[in-house]
């Protein structure tokens, strides 16, 4: 599987959770700003965010923020995602060891 494949089932995965309502961005919100409007010039539709995975020599980190229903816990829903990122991983044999982080940037 390429990394943009995993990169793409990882955001899948992550929005097919209940309980999130949308993914946000990682980049810095000057680069975001600049990006919306370089796409709006270009006539082109934004691109959804992703969950971001960088595999290196060191190994493999995803980093997601995600915004939640608030209908459960925040931390129950930060694990759940965390445990379906790291089997998702796994499955696809990314290069040890595995870093995850789950970020909620906004509740309900």
């Amino acid at each position: 599987m390429t990394s943009e494949a995993l990169q793409d089932r990882l955001t899948d995965l992550v929005l097919t959770n209940p309980d999130v309502v949308t993914i946000y961005p990682i980049r810095p919100t000057r680069i975001q700003i600049a990006s919306r409007v370089l796409s709006a010039a270009a006539a082109q539709p934004g691109r959804r965010p992703k969950a971001v995975l960088s595999t290196t020599a060191a190994g493999t980190a995803v980093e997601v923020s995600v915004g939640v229903t608030g209908k459960r816990p925040a931390p129950a829903v930060c694990r759940e995602l965390h445990d379906s990122i790291h089997a998702e991983l796994t499955n696809a044999h990314a290069a040890p060891p595995l870093s995850i982080t789950v970020k909620i940037s906004s509740i309900g």
